[in-house]
């Protein structure tokens, strides 16, 4: 028989591991706070693709949602993709599911299909790009 919360295979008697339902009372937690976080999220007024899910918003300015235009405000919305896209390049294969489209007033709308590897790489640049302006930074208020 196996467990109904960790999938664990025992025999009925056996010990086992305590555990398992607090640990699924911790994933529904988790789970339910999700829901609750996606819901916040409404499509941007001029989202492009409309199979795309909101899993976040940057938004510019004191506007709490993008439902509708505010002008000269910008925002960056992430979002999931149902399906898998992907692409080769010169024998390198792209798979992307995740979007983040960036909407600037100068620029327009920007759309990136992207991957969580590709969002854990620019996490990583923005935080060695903000280091790298905080040396600079105290280089400069040490000047004379």
């Amino acid at each position: 028989m196996n467990c109904r919360d960790c999938g664990f295979p025992y025999v009925i008697g056996s010990p086992h591991n305590p555990r398992c339902a607090e640990e699924r009372e911790a994933r529904q937690r988790r789970d339910e706070e999700m829901d609750r976080m996606l819901a916040r999220w409404p499509r941007p007024y001029c989202c492009p693709d409309p199979r795309c899910e909101p899993i976040h918003q940057l938004i510019g300015g004191d506007k709490p949602t993008l439902a509708e235009p505010e002008p000269g405000a910008s925002f960056v919305c992430f979002g999931r993709m149902p399906a898998e896209v992907t692409f080769t390049y010169d024998g390198d294969t792209h798979p992307n599911d995740l979007h983040s489209c960036n909407y600037t007033p100068l620029k327009g709308l920007i759309v990136w299909q992207e991957n969580a590897n590709d969002w854990a790489e620019l996490q990583r640049a923005y935080a060695d790009a903000l280091d790298a302006l905080r040396a600079v930074s105290d280089r400069e208020d040490t000047k004379p």
